[in-house]
């Protein structure tokens, strides 16, 4: 019976208490946007075989911010494993231009990217270039307004032919990340 009571009380003080609508902010003033994230990445497919299932990836990005969040940006992504067991190395360098869209601008912002452009794999006896794309979201929580810390998810992949085999690299990278609007 106290329960119910309780209940009724905390009840009728919300009922009570000024509503107020939470207000989440869309636009923020323009500006210049650079980002640096790292992470691990989790090979995918045919690609992991051979390598340690868990590689890193650095990324690097710069754009210019609308007021409505749209970005477009330039990347450049670096990701690399190692081969069980030689140790050898194969790595990934990708630079693509492409967009990121943030949909609030409050303290935690919430995002989306896609980017594509070229990819460069190499790995032991032999490198080979191709179509490079990635697409992942993520989440910037502002420590001031231009500067925040954020986490993300990004899948990765880059398209490559060896002696007339496409094959491709790909990855999924999670991670975290610096961001600063100027």
């Amino acid at each position: 019976m106290r329960i119910l009571q309780a209940s009724a009380c905390v009840l009728a003080l919300c009922l009570a208490a000024p509503a107020e609508a939470q207000q989440f902010q869309t636009s923020r003033p323009p500006g210049l946007e650079i980002g640096a994230e790292a992470g691990l990445a989790f090979t995918m497919g045919d690609f992991g075989k051979g390598l340690s299932s868990t590689g890193y990836d650095f990324t690097a990005r710069v754009g210019w911010e609308f007021s409505i969040g749209f970005t477009p940006q330039v990347t450049v992504s670096y990701a690399f494993w190692n081969t069980d067991p030689s140790g050898s190395t194969v790595y990934n360098l990708e630079v693509m231009p492409g967009i990121r869209w943030s949909f609030l601008a409050g303290t935690v912002r919430p995002w989306g990217t896609f980017d594509i452009g070229l990819g460069h794999v190499s790995f032991p006896g032999g490198n080979a270039d191709g179509l490079a794309y990635d697409v992942g979201g993520g989440a910037d929580f502002m420590l001031t307004t231009g500067v925040g810390l954020g986490l993300h998810l990004r899948y990765n992949h880059t398209s490559f032919t060896i002696a007339n085999v496409d094959q491709a690299a790909q990855w999924l990278d999670f991670g975290a990340g610096l961001v600063i609007t100027f």
